[in-house]
């Protein structure tokens, strides 16, 4: 979720909507807000592949919001797992082929 801004406020996972649609506690409609996670995991645009594999492994998350920084948290896109996890593997083989002087 962003703002009028462009500033990142919260996310709302599939297993998010599925406890509130669930939950049969409150009688008043739920409003987006009311299910976002108002502190996100974020990657920052100048992250790394290992900073992008630690906060995976942290958050659980299969998708993560990457913002321009944790200051001003301007949505600048999201990232899937799937499509860090295969980059991370091609940059740990080119350094072991480097190490093995195969490149």
């Amino acid at each position: 979720m962003i703002d009028d801004e462009g500033h990142l406020v919260g996310t709302i996972t599939f297993s998010d909507l599925a406890d509130a649609a669930f939950d049969t506690s409150r009688e008043e409609a739920l409003v987006a807000l009311d299910v976002a996670r108002h502190h996100p995991t974020v990657l920052q645009v100048g992250d790394d592949l290992e900073a992008a594999i630690r906060v995976y492994g942290a958050s659980g998350e299969v998708h993560v919001p990457v913002v321009d920084s944790v200051e001003e948290m301007r949505l600048l896109g999201v990232v899937h797992e799937h499509e860090v996890m295969p980059a991370y593997h091609r940059a740990l083989q080119q350094v072991r082929a480097e190490e093995r002087g195969e490149l």
